[in-house]
């Protein structure tokens, strides 16, 4: 069983070798033009990614005051128990 291991785990080293040795002989070309500013320097985006940070904001406010709302009704209207 550990000799089938051995043969996969050379086999599998041996395939990753070969791909790394195929990837390094490629040639990429990647050219980016940065004569334009980038997206996040515009104010549209800013104004766009700020809506559903303020939802949320406001969701977290508001959530928060309606539960101890809740919690101080609760808390008067139990029954209090007398040992």
């Amino acid at each position: 069983m550990r000799r089938v291991l051995f043969i996969l785990f050379g086999l599998m080293i041996s395939v990753v070798a070969m791909a790394a040795e195929e990837i390094a002989s490629l040639n990429l070309d990647i050219s980016i033009d940065y004569s334009n500013d980038p997206f996040y320097g515009e104010i549209w985006f800013w104004a766009i990614v700020s809506v559903p940070f303020l939802f949320l904001l406001v969701l977290l406010v508001r959530g928060g005051k309606v539960k101890r709302v809740e919690l101080k009704e609760v808390v008067k209207k139990a029954p209090h128990e007398s040992d």
